[in-house]
């Protein structure tokens, strides 16, 4: 069975890539699952960007399991610059959610998130994602049996520091 949010990141990264200049490539990292990376590779190779050189994947630091947060936002501070879009899965603390979207924004690189493994918004749902400035957001509901993907975006308009 396909995952479901792999169309509806597929339409959010068609959305907010916009390679422009130097800024030809996406972010990633390395506990993105396979069909985000391959969602990833297509939009390049669809604006004629070869996927080994514009997708870059975080990976962690010897011995440790997953990308630090610390790492990402450093990433995105250093070379946020050459990419148009950032995709990341939730962070387990708020505060590096806010950090790393900080980081992206400020190097005008939309950034959006992947928080339907257990990353969620909370009660006040798509009020606390424009709170943290993330550009997309896939979400699930908490508590929802059925599951339901949720989409938030800021208006792809919106200005980054480009």
């Amino acid at each position: 069975m396909p995952d479901p949010h792999i169309a509806p990141l597929r339409r959010l990264l068609a959305a907010y890539y916009r390679p422009a200049g130097l800024r030809l490539g996406i972010v990633l990292s390395s506990g993105c699952v396979g069909d985000d990376v391959t969602a990833a590779a297509d939009i390049l190779t669809a604006h004629g960007q070869p996927p080994p050189r514009r997708l870059a994947l975080l990976h962690p630091r010897p011995g440790d399991p997953d990308t630090r947060p610390d790492d990402i936002a450093d990433f995105l501070r250093r070379y946020g610059h050459e990419y148009a879009t950032a995709w990341l899965p939730a962070p387990a603390d708020v505060a590096d959610l806010a950090s790393i979207t900080a980081a992206a924004r400020g190097a005008g690189c939309a950034i959006g998130w992947d928080l339907t493994d257990g990353g969620h918004p909370g009660p006040d749902g798509e009020a606390r994602l424009r709170e943290w400035g993330m550009d997309f957001a896939l979400w699930s509901a908490p508590g929802d049996p059925a599951g339901e993907v949720r989409v938030y975006t800021r208006e792809p308009s919106a200005p980054l520091n480009r």
